[in-house]
Protein backbone atom coordinates (compact mmCIF):
# COMPACT_ATOMS: atom_id res chain seq x y z
CA UNK A 1 0.00 0.00 0.00
CA UNK A 2 2.81 2.44 0.84
CA UNK A 3 4.58 1.76 -2.48
CA UNK A 4 1.33 2.14 -4.42
CA UNK A 5 0.41 5.33 -2.58
CA UNK A 6 3.83 6.89 -3.13
CA UNK A 7 3.72 5.94 -6.80
CA UNK A 8 0.24 7.38 -7.28
CA UNK A 9 1.17 10.53 -5.35
CA UNK A 10 3.98 11.55 -7.70
CA UNK A 11 3.81 15.10 -8.97
CA UNK A 12 5.55 16.65 -11.92
CA UNK A 13 5.73 20.28 -10.86
CA UNK A 14 6.62 21.86 -7.53
CA UNK A 15 3.47 22.85 -5.68
CA UNK A 16 1.24 20.30 -7.42
CA UNK A 17 -1.10 18.31 -5.20
CA UNK A 18 -1.80 14.74 -6.23
CA UNK A 19 -5.35 13.44 -6.03
CA UNK A 20 -5.92 9.69 -5.87
CA UNK A 21 -9.46 8.58 -6.70
CA UNK A 22 -10.28 5.21 -5.17
CA UNK A 23 -13.34 3.31 -6.30
CA UNK A 24 -15.89 2.07 -3.76
CA UNK A 25 -14.73 -1.52 -4.21
CA UNK A 26 -11.44 -0.51 -2.59
CA UNK A 27 -13.06 1.19 0.41
CA UNK A 28 -11.55 -1.37 2.76
CA UNK A 29 -8.13 0.20 2.13
CA UNK A 30 -9.24 2.87 4.60
CA UNK A 31 -8.60 0.34 7.38
CA UNK A 32 -4.92 0.23 6.45
CA UNK A 33 -4.41 3.96 6.77
CA UNK A 34 -2.76 5.36 9.87
CA UNK A 35 -5.09 7.15 12.33
CA UNK A 36 -3.26 10.42 11.68
CA UNK A 37 -2.86 10.97 7.97
CA UNK A 38 0.34 12.33 6.54
CA UNK A 39 0.73 16.06 7.11
CA UNK A 40 -0.69 17.21 3.77
CA UNK A 41 -3.14 14.36 3.16
CA UNK A 42 -6.91 14.63 3.26
CA UNK A 43 -9.74 12.31 2.29
CA UNK A 44 -13.07 13.09 0.69
CA UNK A 45 -15.46 10.13 1.05
CA UNK A 46 -18.35 10.35 -1.38
CA UNK A 47 -21.50 8.29 -0.85
CA UNK A 48 -25.19 8.18 -1.76
CA UNK A 49 -28.10 7.12 0.40
CA UNK A 50 -28.98 3.44 0.46
CA UNK A 51 -32.24 3.80 -1.44
CA UNK A 52 -30.48 5.56 -4.33
CA UNK A 53 -27.67 2.98 -4.37
CA UNK A 54 -30.21 0.17 -4.55
CA UNK A 55 -32.04 1.87 -7.43
CA UNK A 56 -28.77 2.40 -9.31
CA UNK A 57 -27.31 -1.06 -8.74
CA UNK A 58 -30.43 -3.10 -9.51
CA UNK A 59 -31.28 -1.48 -12.85
CA UNK A 60 -29.11 -3.51 -15.26
CA UNK A 61 -27.86 -7.07 -15.55
CA UNK A 62 -24.24 -5.88 -15.84
CA UNK A 63 -24.53 -4.07 -12.51
CA UNK A 64 -26.14 -7.10 -10.91
CA UNK A 65 -23.23 -9.22 -12.09
CA UNK A 66 -20.84 -6.77 -10.43
CA UNK A 67 -22.86 -7.20 -7.21
CA UNK A 68 -22.28 -10.95 -7.38
CA UNK A 69 -18.58 -10.52 -8.16
CA UNK A 70 -17.84 -8.21 -5.20
CA UNK A 71 -20.29 -9.49 -2.57
CA UNK A 72 -17.93 -12.09 -1.03
CA UNK A 73 -15.42 -9.34 -0.22
CA UNK A 74 -18.13 -6.99 1.08
CA UNK A 75 -19.52 -9.67 3.36
CA UNK A 76 -16.01 -10.53 4.62
CA UNK A 77 -15.39 -6.87 5.46
CA UNK A 78 -18.83 -6.53 7.05
CA UNK A 79 -18.22 -9.59 9.25
CA UNK A 80 -14.81 -8.29 10.33
CA UNK A 81 -16.19 -4.84 11.19
CA UNK A 82 -19.26 -6.06 13.07
CA UNK A 83 -18.10 -9.41 14.46
CA UNK A 84 -21.15 -11.04 12.86
CA UNK A 85 -20.53 -14.43 11.31
CA UNK A 86 -24.17 -15.51 11.06
CA UNK A 87 -24.85 -14.17 7.56
CA UNK A 88 -24.58 -16.58 4.64
CA UNK A 89 -24.03 -15.01 1.22
CA UNK A 90 -26.22 -17.63 -0.47
CA UNK A 91 -29.15 -16.44 1.68
CA UNK A 92 -28.87 -12.82 0.48
CA UNK A 93 -30.68 -11.55 -2.61
CA UNK A 94 -29.18 -8.82 -4.82
CA UNK A 95 -30.70 -5.96 -2.83
CA UNK A 96 -29.49 -7.37 0.47
CA UNK A 97 -25.97 -7.77 -0.94
CA UNK A 98 -26.00 -4.09 -1.98
CA UNK A 99 -27.16 -3.17 1.53
CA UNK A 100 -24.19 -5.05 2.99
CA UNK A 101 -21.88 -3.07 0.69
CA UNK A 102 -23.44 0.24 1.71
CA UNK A 103 -23.33 -0.53 5.43
CA UNK A 104 -19.72 -1.69 5.19
CA UNK A 105 -18.59 1.46 3.36
CA UNK A 106 -20.45 3.77 5.72
CA UNK A 107 -18.91 2.06 8.75
CA UNK A 108 -15.45 2.49 7.20
CA UNK A 109 -16.16 6.11 6.26
CA UNK A 110 -17.47 7.05 9.71
CA UNK A 111 -14.53 5.35 11.44
CA UNK A 112 -12.08 7.18 9.14
CA UNK A 113 -13.77 10.54 9.69
CA UNK A 114 -13.59 10.10 13.47
CA UNK A 115 -9.92 9.05 13.51
CA UNK A 116 -8.59 11.49 10.91
CA UNK A 117 -9.95 14.57 12.65
CA UNK A 118 -10.29 17.51 10.29
CA UNK A 119 -8.62 15.62 7.46
CA UNK A 120 -11.52 13.48 6.30
CA UNK A 121 -14.97 14.54 5.15
CA UNK A 122 -18.12 12.63 4.25
CA UNK A 123 -20.08 14.06 1.33
CA UNK A 124 -23.48 12.88 0.21
CA UNK A 125 -23.47 13.06 -3.59
CA UNK A 126 -27.10 14.18 -3.67
CA UNK A 127 -26.17 17.13 -1.45
CA UNK A 128 -23.37 17.93 -3.87
CA UNK A 129 -25.83 17.99 -6.79
CA UNK A 130 -28.20 20.28 -4.85
CA UNK A 131 -25.46 22.76 -3.86
CA UNK A 132 -22.48 22.18 -6.17
CA UNK A 133 -20.93 25.62 -5.62
CA UNK A 134 -20.95 25.35 -1.83
CA UNK A 135 -19.74 21.74 -1.90
CA UNK A 136 -16.91 22.47 -4.35
CA UNK A 137 -15.73 25.34 -2.16
CA UNK A 138 -15.91 23.14 0.97
CA UNK A 139 -13.96 20.41 -0.82
CA UNK A 140 -11.32 22.87 -2.02
CA UNK A 141 -10.98 24.12 1.56
CA UNK A 142 -10.53 20.56 2.82
CA UNK A 143 -7.65 20.07 0.37
CA UNK A 144 -6.29 23.55 1.12
CA UNK A 145 -6.69 24.62 -2.50
CA UNK A 146 -7.16 28.23 -3.51
CA UNK A 147 -10.75 28.89 -4.52
CA UNK A 148 -11.56 31.19 -7.41
CA UNK A 149 -15.35 31.79 -7.43
CA UNK A 150 -15.30 32.34 -11.21
CA UNK A 151 -13.51 29.02 -11.72
CA UNK A 152 -16.06 27.27 -9.50
CA UNK A 153 -18.89 28.71 -11.59
CA UNK A 154 -17.19 27.69 -14.85
CA UNK A 155 -16.82 24.13 -13.51
CA UNK A 156 -20.49 23.99 -12.52
CA UNK A 157 -21.64 25.37 -15.87
CA UNK A 158 -19.06 23.45 -17.91
CA UNK A 159 -19.02 19.99 -19.49
CA UNK A 160 -17.98 18.12 -16.32
CA UNK A 161 -21.44 18.54 -14.82
CA UNK A 162 -23.04 17.28 -18.03
CA UNK A 163 -21.06 14.09 -18.63
CA UNK A 164 -20.72 10.68 -17.04
CA UNK A 165 -17.56 10.58 -14.90
CA UNK A 166 -16.46 7.11 -15.99
CA UNK A 167 -17.18 7.81 -19.67
CA UNK A 168 -16.70 11.57 -20.21
CA UNK A 169 -17.90 11.39 -23.83
CA UNK A 170 -21.30 10.16 -22.59
CA UNK A 171 -23.80 12.89 -21.77
CA UNK A 172 -25.18 12.61 -18.26
CA UNK A 173 -26.52 15.33 -15.99
CA UNK A 174 -28.39 15.60 -12.68
CA UNK A 175 -31.77 15.65 -14.45
CA UNK A 176 -31.01 12.48 -16.40
CA UNK A 177 -29.72 10.83 -13.21
CA UNK A 178 -32.92 11.77 -11.41
CA UNK A 179 -35.06 10.35 -14.22
CA UNK A 180 -33.11 7.08 -14.24
CA UNK A 181 -33.44 6.78 -10.47
CA UNK A 182 -37.19 7.40 -10.64
CA UNK A 183 -37.60 4.74 -13.33
CA UNK A 184 -35.52 2.23 -11.34
CA UNK A 185 -37.47 3.02 -8.17
CA UNK A 186 -40.70 2.25 -10.01
CA UNK A 187 -39.42 -0.86 -11.78
CA UNK A 188 -37.63 -2.43 -8.80
CA UNK A 189 -39.76 -1.06 -5.96
CA UNK A 190 -40.25 -4.34 -4.10
CA UNK A 191 -36.55 -5.28 -4.26
CA UNK A 192 -35.51 -1.81 -3.11
CA UNK A 193 -37.91 -1.99 -0.16
CA UNK A 194 -36.54 -5.43 0.76
CA UNK A 195 -32.99 -4.05 0.66
CA UNK A 196 -33.99 -1.15 2.90
CA UNK A 197 -35.61 -3.52 5.40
Amino acid sequence: LQIATRSLARTYRTGDKPIIKVTSTAGNLLELMPPALEKDSCILMLYINLESLLALMLRTQDLRESIHAYSPAWLTDFSRLTGRNDICLADLDDAQQVSVKWLTLLMLFIKTESTALGKARLLNFDEFLKQPEEQLINTANLFELKVDPDKVQSLINGPLMRSYSKIPAQNYDPLQRSQELQEARRQFHSEIQAGLR
